[in-house]
């Protein structure tokens, strides 16, 4: 009687995916590209906190560059002191050297 009460097994199917990996167009790789762009100059906007100073409310209001980073940079960074300028040069070098990058890349990108 007790082998009537207890329920059956229930089979799992284990099914494997495979894992197809997707190459992305030239269209999807400069969009990627575009938008990292984007971001990068939009951290530098942040650090050196031109949304202090910038003409749109929206970026006062979220402490945060919320226009066209690109914009700011090219209008911004000539206005900044040289020191300034060689300190952040100094940091991005030296975090490259950190994550193991050529100091030659670390200088393309400062």
């Amino acid at each position: 009687m007790e082998a009537a009460l207890t329920k059956p097994a229930i089979r799992r199917r284990t099914t494997r995916r495979k894992t197809v990996r997707k190459t992305l167009t030239p269209q999807q790789r400069q969009a990627r590209h575009d938008a990292e762009h984007r971001r990068m100059r939009q951290m530098q906007c942040n650090l050196f906190q031109f949304w202090r100073v910038c003409a749109k409310r929206a970026c006062a209001r979220a402490r945060s560059c919320a226009g066209d980073p690109e914009a700011c940079m090219q209008y911004w960074w000539p206005q900044l002191p040289e020191d300034m300028k060689n300190d952040y040069r100094e940091m991005v070098i030296e975090a490259a050297a950190a994550h193991g990058i050529s100091r030659s890349f670390g200088v393309r990108q400062a």
